[in-house]
């Protein structure tokens, strides 16, 4: 599973090392990626919204990854993130298998959104009208998209119960798309 961050410090996130090491011991392997380096982060601005060049990076990651690994592979993107892998999977639909948007804007990837058939769940916090919005309208294009709507009292799903259940789902995402012997959990 690739994570897929619109930044250049993400790998010092303890959200995301939490996110991954969740992921890690369901059984996954994981890259956890900054798609921009510290400088860009820092000093070109607007580049978190540039998500062309966001999707170029991660099929960068991703084609590097399956080369060296030949394992079934997810996306799971964070905010920009998730509209970059969304741009990905429409222009390489057989990269991945499954796509995980957490807090992210698909509208932001524009007709690409349109195009992917890849198996998406997209996990929203509920409190940005403008983001439950865009996702519900993602998530009505196919019968293999889902929306998970998880409360996080400061709205960006920061740590305790709601970061746990955003892992939990995902990794149940993943694996029933990623692993055809996975068995659903009960609590999904």
């Amino acid at each position: 599973v690739i994570i897929a961050h619109p930044s250049g410090i993400a790998r010092l996130s303890r959200r995301e090392r939490f996110v991954a090491g969740g992921f890690a011991r369901a059984g996954f392997t994981t890259l956890l990626l900054d798609l921009l380096t510290e400088d860009e982060d820092s000093v070109r601005e607007g580049a978190h919204g540039d998500v062309p060049l966001l999707a170029d990076r991660l099929l960068c990651a991703a084609r590097w990854m399956g080369e060296a690994t030949r394992l079934p592979m997810g996306y799971f993107g964070v905010g920009n993130g998730a509209a970059a892998a969304l741009v990905a999977t429409a222009i390489e639909p057989n990269r991945v298998l499954a796509l995980v948007s957490r807090g992210g804007r698909p509208d932001y990837a524009g007709a690409s959104r349109l195009l992917t058939r890849v198996p998406s769940l997209f996990i929203v916090n509920g409190n940005d009208p403008k983001e439950l919005a865009a996702n519900r309208a993602a998530c009505g294009l196919s019968a293999q998209r889902r929306l998970d709507v998880v409360p996080s009292p400061g709205g960006s799903f920061l740590e305790g119960e709601a970061l746990d259940r955003v892992t939990a789902l995902s990794s149940a995402w993943f694996g029933h798309w990623l692993d055809p012997v996975f068995t659903q959990p009960e609590w999904v």
